[in-house]
């Protein structure tokens, strides 16, 4: 049996509108070495007839009798890859056409790296384009404990580490559960190269999902931060603002909560400076540190009157901040 260098993971349901495109994008890769397994997760639509249409020995398709969701399908589709690389795609993405061969190129040259990502540029229903992300590179260790970083479909992993932490196992942000464990010991790099491009559609925007992505994120937050910091409770509160949700901010709220949002910060910070990490940057640490306070920060502002914000930043020790406030005051 001839074992290909990389295997696809490409889990389908009802999935026509795009699918042609998406499977397209990787048969047409400038690296060939791939097997695509395709999974069929119990479409009703005529995705199944879409992926017969091909005749590419290097497509593998599989049926679930029934639909399984998202995670019990990608696990299947781990077992099931030949490879020891394996690259995540979506049914309604598009991969650039040299995406795989920089990633496996990255890993093979960086045999301490376990996971690659890259940038997406988002597209809509019709294949508009929008903007670049480019957010999430040299601060990836940092910012992973308060939000997913890496995009999922722009992934490309090895497989014997993603097995070892069981896989995945969140029926929602199965993604973001699985990074935030494995990267508590395996080094995950984005290459900071556009490689995808992410379709943002009706059904990825509905409120059902992002409500059930909000919730998820939340307890996925909660149990990274006092991972880090032990078991202190943290306010429901503050772990809004942490994952970027200020709608909760009150012109009445209590400053000593905002007082300790920061100080939470800062512990968190601080831990992850002490922690034996192959991640660990001490400077993208800190970089990371103060541009999610100032984020806080500017927030708090927007929402506080002068003598609040005073006392948040004399309580908090941001002295220079306090300085600058009563120049700016004065003029």
């Amino acid at each position: 049996m001839i074992i290909p260098l990389v295997s696809v993971i490409l889990p389908v349901f009802n999935a026509s509108h795009y699918l042609k495109d998406s499977i397209e994008s990787i048969l047409n890769q400038t690296f060939i070495d791939f097997e695509l397994i395709i999974i069929d997760d119990g479409s009703t639509d005529n995705s199944l007839e879409i992926i017969r249409r091909y005749n590419d020995l290097r497509i593998k398709l599989y049926l679930n009798d029934i639909n399984k969701g998202i995670v019990f399908t990608l696990n299947k589709g781990i077992e099931l890859s030949l490879s020891d690389i394996i690259a995540r795609m979506d049914a309604d993405d598009i991969s650039l056409p040299d995406r795989l061969e920089k990633q496996y190129n990255y890993l093979v040259s960086n045999i301490d790296c376990t996971l690659v990502c890259g940038w997406i540029k988002l597209i809509d229903n019709f294949g508009v384009e929008s903007f670049t992300q480019k957010r999430y590179t040299q601060n990836l260790y940092f910012d992973m404990i308060y939000e997913c970083t890496i995009p999922h479909p722009t992934v490309m992993f090895r497989k014997d580490a993603v097995l070892e932490f069981g896989g995945y196992r969140h029926v929602v942000s199965e993604d973001y559960d699985l990074w935030s464990r494995m990267i508590l010991k395996y080094k995950m790099v984005n290459i900071e190269e556009l490689v995808l491009l992410y379709r943002i559609t009706d059904s990825n925007l509905s409120t059902v999902l992002k409500n059930e992505n909000y919730t998820a994120t939340k307890t996925i937050v909660r149990n990274n931060i006092e991972l880090l910091i032990g078991q202190n409770k943290i306010k429901n509160q503050i772990l809004e603002w942490f994952i970027g949700d200020f709608s909760n901010l009150r012109f009445n709220n209590n400053v000593l909560l905002y007082v300790e949002s920061l100080y939470k910060l800062k512990k968190i910070r601080n831990r992850l400076l002490l922690v034996d990490n192959v991640n660990n940057n001490n400077e993208n640490i800190n970089k990371a540190f103060i541009n999610k306070r100032n984020i806080l920060l500017t927030e708090f502002s927007s929402k506080l009157n002068f003598i609040q914000m005073l006392l948040i930043y004399l309580l908090s020790g941001q002295f220079k901040r306090l300085v600058k406030m009563f120049l700016n005051n004065k003029k």
